[in-house]
């Protein structure tokens, strides 16, 4: 048998150095600022500009989908009384009918609005939830 060349264990010593952030490190940027004299200041600027485009892109964001949301209830709103307005028509348009000696027909046309009146409200409501479940899976 061979004896081992040393019986010493070896030791080996690394350093690392990370640093994250818009701008260097001070050590660094001191080191930048003295290879280009102006350099940090550049460079916090950069990083300051970034910083309020982001804000200023952020901000968009949040108005444009508050615009959207108004928009949103507003149609809500007109659909509900362009709705109002239609039921209101179609019953005088029944009544109508009825003082004439329609009878049949106008209980006809009053089951059929109702009935898709009611559609419409269970659809719509349920696309809504569709929605309100997709949105609520993207955040």
């Amino acid at each position: 048998m061979k004896p081992s060349k040393s019986n010493n264990p070896q030791i080996t010593i690394a350093q690392g150095q990370f640093y994250s952030g818009p701008v260097p490190d001070p050590e660094s940027l001191a080191k930048y600022e003295s290879i280009s004299p102006g350099f940090a200041d550049r460079l916090l600027k950069m990083a300051e500009k970034e910083q309020h485009e982001r804000i200023s892109t952020h901000n968009k964001i949040i108005d444009t989908e508050k615009e959207l949301n108004i928009i949103e209830l507003n149609n809500y709103k007109r659909g509900q009384i362009f709705a109002l307005i239609s039921v209101l028509l179609v019953v005088g348009l029944c009544v109508y009918a009825f003082t004439l000696g329609y009878a049949k027909e106008a209980k006809d046309i009053a089951i059929t609005v109702i009935a898709s009146i009611a559609a419409i409200f269970i659809t719509g409501r349920w696309f809504s939830q569709k929605k309100t479940q997709i949105k609520d899976s993207k955040e």
